[in-house]
């Protein structure tokens, strides 16, 4: 275990608790939709837009385990400066740290590292969301033995912010013939890249998402990210860590919500005794405490798995994408549902955090797509997954449990049932 990264992200996680109380101003953000600049600039000068960045480029370089913890406590102060930090650092950064060229991670990840510049993750389309080969963008041949992007992509966070966008695309060579999915990181301002429209959410209003419109861009074999035709692996691997973020974002955001309803109860006298004391809100409280401290195991085990260079199975990330932001939902209904008519006003930061959250079960795979992955995978490869919890989770019983599912699972396919 890296003990330096233990010590500088406690550092990084102790300022944000101060700089929290002293400079977010959550309802201000989510009512102008944006992100003030001096934030930005603030995060980057205390390294928090550049977790995982290795020293030399300016970076924290914290292990997995830590940059969550740092995510997690972000998310406890405002869900959307989690969701902003984890764009830049999951999906910006994390594609030049691990697949750009070299001249790429000398150039770019110190200005990506310091946040003085933004990057973004430009993938989705209209026509390719949860099935992420479907996407349409190509980038064809030109006589400089580069290609030309051509394509639109949509709900992009960050897109008119970013400085550089991870864009992907079907390279097509001289006859149309297709090399596969390719990743090219395009500089903001080139020639034929235009930001489109912005979506006007309504969660996570303080940051931007847009369309981003890809009209005759021109890329070289220098602003390939990966190999040409390994995109997929580039964007799997992306996506796949930004589903643990996202799971890192709700333990923070359902732990904010038990503290302020934990607050609100403590003070709010009923007709028999104080609300924190009737046992449907102590029951209610003990369920999400319960789910937290499970969440926290979960993400505290899978990080040490990645530190140690483990290869964890995909249904990991799934199921960390599904009770995440799932046990999020429940406890910010619970928070409006105590509050009573004051968790309905607008001014309460309650809505706020229920708009923010409703977001979470939907981008980087809607819960409804990550539940179809894993019963697949459970009724037809499931032997990764159960090889895997026997050797490294002491799951011996879970797998017995699991076997069982899927061999339910599978009769029923069958049957029609």
């Amino acid at each position: 275990m890296d003990g330096g990264s233990q010590v500088r992200a406690d550092a990084i996680i102790t300022w944000l608790r101060e700089y929290g109380d002293k400079r977010v101003n959550s309802f201000l953000m989510d009512e102008r939709r944006s992100i003030p600049p001096y934030i930005v600039l603030d995060f980057g000068n205390h390294g928090v837009l550049g977790l995982q960045a290795p020293k030399e480029a300016g970076g924290a370089n914290l292990t997995n385990r830590d940059a969550l913890r740092v995510l997690i406590q972000l998310a406890a102060i405002d869900t959307t400066l989690s969701s902003f930090v984890g764009v830049h650092n999951a999906l910006g950064l994390r594609p030049v740290l691990r697949y750009g060229n070299e001249v790429m991670r000398n150039s770019v990840l110190p200005q990506l590292a310091s946040g003085r510049e933004l990057a973004s993750f430009a993938f989705t389309e209209p026509g390719a969301g949860s099935n992420p080969r479907a996407i349409s963008a190509t980038a064809t041949p030109d006589s400089t033995g580069g290609w030309k992007l051509n394509g639109s992509k949509k709900w992009i966070g960050t897109a008119a912010w970013a400085n550089y966008l991870a864009v992907f695309a079907h390279v097509l060579d001289k006859q149309g013939g297709n090399r596969g999915i390719t990743a090219f990181l395009v500089r903001q301002g080139v020639a034929g890249l235009r930001q489109g429209a912005e979506e006007l959410t309504m969660g996570m209003r303080g940051m931007i998402q847009n369309t981003v419109h890809l009209e005759g861009v021109r890329v070289g074999p220098e602003d390939v990210l990966g190999k040409i035709g390994e995109g997929m692996v580039v964007a799997q691997d992306i996506m796949k860590f930004g589903r643990l973020c996202i799971c890192a974002a709700g333990i923070g955001s359902m732990k904010r919500c038990v503290q302020l309803m934990v607050r609100y109860a403590a003070h709010r006298p009923i007709s028999t005794g104080n609300l924190i004391d009737n046992i449907i809100s102590r029951d209610r409280l003990t369920d999400l405490t319960r789910r937290i401290a499970a969440l926290d195991c979960l993400v505290n085990a899978f990080s040490g798995w990645l530190d140690e260079g483990l290869e964890v199975p995909e249904e990991f990330y799934a199921l960390a994408k599904i009770v995440g932001p799932e046990s999020l939902g429940i406890a910010v209904d619970h928070l409006i549902q105590m509050l009573g008519g004051r968790g309905y006003i607008e001014t309460n930061i309650a809505p706020q955090l229920y708009r923010d959250a409703r977001l979470l079960r939907i981008f980087e795979g809607p819960t409804e797509t990550m539940l179809m992955f894993l019963g697949s995978r459970l009724a037809s490869q499931s032997q990764p997954l159960t090889t895997f919890l026997r050797a490294y989770a002491r799951g011996s019983t879970v797998v017995a449990r699991l076997a069982e599912a899927a061999e339910i699972v599978k009769q029923r396919h069958v049957s029609g049932g």
